[in-house]
C-alpha cells in the first residue's frame, strides 16, 4: 500500500514538473517575443517638421546664414554656417520612438541633434557621442540610420544643427517621425524600449 500511494505522489510530482516546465517555457517564449518586436515605419507617421518660414524661430548668424522664400542658404562668399531651431516640439514623440530624420536639401549639410539645446550629439564608432566642434557632424542618412537609438528614444524634445558645408547647400525642411505602432508595446513590456 505505501508504495501505491508513493507512486502516486511521484505521478502528482512530476505532472507537477512538467507543467511547470511547459509554463516556464511559454514565459521564456513570452519573454522573447518582447525583444523581436522593433519599432517599424508605416504610412503617415506623426512627427514634426521644421519649414523656416519663420527665420524667428531659429538660431543662425545673419552674416553666414541667409533665409529667403524658406530655403536656408550660405550668404555670398561664405564657406560654412549653422542653423538650429530655438523651440523643441515638446512631447514631440513621447511615448513612441522616433523612427526617422528627412530632409529636404541640396549640397553638403551635416547634422548634430540635442535633447536639450545644449548637449550635443553625432553618430560615430556605433553609438551618440558629444560633439565638441562643428566638424563632429552626421549626413542627414546617417541621423535617420541611427536616431531610433539616440536617448532618450521616447523623445520629449529635439534640437538640430544643421551644418552648411559648401555654397551650393540648400535646407527647404527637416522632419522628425514618430512610430505610433510601438504604443501597445510600450504598455505591455515598458522595459522593451
Amino acid at each position: 500500500m505505501p508504495t501505491k500511494v508513493s507512486t502516486k505522489i511521484n505521478v502528482s510530482v512530476l505532472t507537477g514538473v512538467i507543467l511547470a516546465g511547459a509554463m516556464m517555457f511559454a514565459l521564456a517564449g513570452f519573454g522573447f517575443l518582447k525583444t523581436e518586436i522593433e519599432p517599424t515605419i508605416k504610412n503617415n507617421l506623426p512627427g514634426w517638421a521644421w519649414s523656416f518660414q519663420t527665420p524667428d524661430n531659429y538660431s543662425f548668424d545673419n552674416s553666414k546664414i541667409k533665409i529667403e522664400n524658406s530655403v536656408v542658404e550660405l550668404q555670398q562668399g561664405i564657406e560654412q554656417g549653422e542653423i538650429k531651431n530655438n523651440y523643441p516640439y515638446s512631447y514631440g514623440c513621447l511615448p513612441n520612438p522616433a523612427v526617422a530624420f528627412i530632409t529636404d536639401s541640396d549640397g553638403e549639410i551635416s547634422y548634430q541633434i540635442s535633447k536639450d539645446n545644449l548637449n550635443w550629439y553625432y553618430w560615430n564608432s556605433g553609438s551618440w557621442k558629444n560633439a565638441t566642434n562643428i566638424d563632429q557632424a552626421n549626413t542627414a542618412t546617417e541621423v535617420n540610420q541611427h536616431i531610433v537609438d539616440f536617448y532618450p528614444l521616447s523623445l520629449n524634445q529635439f534640437y538640430f544643427n544643421a551644418i552648411l558645408n559648401k555654397k551650393d547647400s540648400r535646407l527647404r525642411g527637416i522632419q522628425i517621425t514618430c512610430d505610433e505602432s510601438t504604443l501597445k508595446k510600450v504598455e505591455l513590456y515598458p522595459k522593451s524600449l
